[in-house]
């Protein structure tokens, strides 16, 4: 087993929560600016497009965290605990029971190259 690999996935964890946590921030910030923007309603046109912008700023950035977290660090999550699972030799089979979508293979077989033996890779052209 690679300690390596094993810190990867830890790291991916704390990342996706991370993450999560500015997600959240974001999402009550344009909340926030958005009920502002109600109770401002009376107020003049320059405060009520500054509090537009300031939402739209927030929603764009809970936007790009959350594509970032749901796409490309679950992707690599997922890949690195397949990887792990080969290593230690538990059947893919046992790791995803019934998969939605097929995992990034290619980047298993990267993280199995880098961190795994060549009977690990027979393995997983096996399973392919």
């Amino acid at each position: 087993m690679s300690i390596e690999l094993k810190v990867k996935a830890i790291n991916l964890g704390d990342e996706a929560r991370t993450i999560k946590r500015f997600e959240q921030k974001f999402l009550s910030t344009a909340r926030w600016n958005g009920f502002q923007l109600k109770l401002e309603h009376n107020s003049d046109e320059a405060r009520q497009a500054e509090l537009r912008v300031r939402r739209a700023k927030a929603a764009a950035g809970f936007d790009s965290l959350r594509h970032h977290r749901v796409t490309v660090v679950r992707s690599e999550a997922r890949a690195t605990n397949i990887a792990r699972a080969i290593i230690k030799g538990v059947p893919y089979d046992a790791v995803e029971r019934e998969p939605h979508s097929p995992p990034n293979w290619v980047a298993v077989e990267r993280m199995l190259y880098k961190y795994g033996s060549s009977k690990d890779l027979d393995y997983l052209n096996k399973i392919r």
